[in-house]
């Protein structure tokens, strides 16, 4: 799966084949290492990327923000306002503004932490982590087997610091395991002629985070393969089995992660070229995400399909789709969402009712006529083609056996 889905290759300066790229697969229950793969070829370069090589994972840290966020204990249905923002730069005068990948660099719209992850925002992003503080999110990232050194700056959510594919993938595994980092083992035991054991290793898990915490990102992360999330179509090598990942990519599509698990299995891969001298042919849903997703189809083909359990801290309730609080007795539309059993939100008090879009747009169609945005004025310097609103994201999981996520008595109008 690795060389088959892997970029075409060409020689580099140096006669090595480029891009290189790394894969590391990891039991989240043993820590034991399943796959490693260090590149394209050993008798090339005798380097292992898979842990000797640090490189920036873009969106896909975005994971350690999240964490940090639920196990804060924000509700997944707070939102953040996808809108132009500055933050001090690297020198003195200087600015970052953080836009979003592609020709919208904002959605102008308040979007909700799962939406946000589904379609990796940056832009919110950036806010949640000037909120929570990026030395945060790094002893997260630490906690979970990050042991690469991280620059406690804002664009450290947006994967700013070097790490390795191994590192993320203990990152994964821990979310995987529900919360227990597992110490990673490549050799399990030594034996010699005879038979005699010489040296074993024991499996070492740490608990390092919240169950409910590790199940509420877990379900974040599922909604990357969701119609309108990153990966998707790349859930189709895995069939009905439930999974989780994040797409990465960095400026100019120079590296491109995905990084992503089951219940059974943990798995990184990076591409990129040595020495950062070209583009990759896409984004890291488009160029890491099919390595890893055919790969992790052919390691699960004799493993039986489960999911993750509801832990006893967390639990799905129906919430107003308008307002992200929980459903009261007017509200329309309502959907799902999970949450942590001592972070619900409020009970939506207000008398409101929605109309259905089919027929809000028969009776009010000045609302939403072309170039427009309801609810909003326009803002100076900023044509319509940079105002696309982002599709609301719903869970891709049933809260109820034999019934959707977002559709049935509380989903959203169609």
């Amino acid at each position: 799966a690795f060389e088959k889905y892997m970029p075409k290759g060409e020689k580099d300066s140096q006669g090595i084949t480029q891009p290189q790229g790394a894969l590391v697969a990891i039991d989240p229950a043993t820590g034991h290492i399943k796959a490693l793969i260090g590149g394209r070829s050993w008798e090339e370069t005798k380097l292992n990327r898979a842990y000797q090589v640090r490189r920036q994972p873009g969106s896909a840290f975005k994971i350690f923000l999240y964490t940090a966020l639920v196990d804060s204990k924000h509700p997944v249905t707070e939102t953040k306002v996808c809108e132009p923002v500055d933050y001090p730069g690297a020198s003195p005068g200087d600015t970052y503004r953080p836009v979003d990948y592609g020709r919208n660099p904002y959605h102008y719209a308040p979007l909700t932490m799962r939406t946000a992850v589904a379609i990796s925002d940056n832009v919110v992003a950036t806010r949640w982590a000037q909120e929570i503080g990026p030395s945060t999110i790094a002893s997260y990232a630490a906690k979970m087997g990050v042991k690469s050194p991280l620059e406690p700056t804002i664009p450290l959510a947006l994967g700013a610091s070097e790490v390795t594919p191994l590192e993320m993938t203990v990152a994964a595994a821990t979310l995987a395991s529900g919360g227990v980092r597992p110490e990673p083992l490549l050799v399990l035991k030594l034996v010699d002629p005879s038979g005699m054991v010489i040296e074993e290793d024991t499996v070492k898990r740490t608990p390092v985070l919240d169950e409910g915490t590790a199940y509420i990102v877990t379900s974040l992360l599922r909604s990357v393969f969701a119609p309108e999330g990153t990966a998707s179509g790349l859930e189709a090598f895995l069939g009905n089995r439930p999974v989780a990942g994040k797409t990465g990519t960095t400026d100019g599509e120079r590296e491109a992660w995905f990084v992503g698990y089951t219940r059974d299995l943990a798995c990184s891969v990076y591409v990129g070229w040595d020495n950062r001298e070209k583009s990759l042919p896409g984004t890291g849903a488009a160029v890491a995400g099919p390595v890893w997703a055919a790969f992790m189809g052919n390691a699960h083909r004799n493993i039986p399909v489960r999911d993750w359990e509801l832990p006893r801290n967390v639990t799905w309730a129906a919430v107003c789709s308008e307002t992200g609080l929980l459903a009261g007795p007017t509200c329309y539309p309502r959907h799902y969402e999970v949450f942590r059993k001592d972070a619900l939100p409020p009970v939506d008090s207000t008398n409101h009712f929605r109309l259905p879009g089919w027929l809000r747009g028969m009776l009010f169609p000045e609302l939403f006529l072309p170039g427009t945005s309801p609810g909003r004025s326009e803002d100076p310097g900023q044509g319509h083609e940079n105002r696309a609103r982002a599709p609301m994201v719903y869970p891709v999981e049933a809260p109820v056996p034999g019934q959707s996520a977002s559709t049935g008595p509380f989903g959203p109008s169609p």
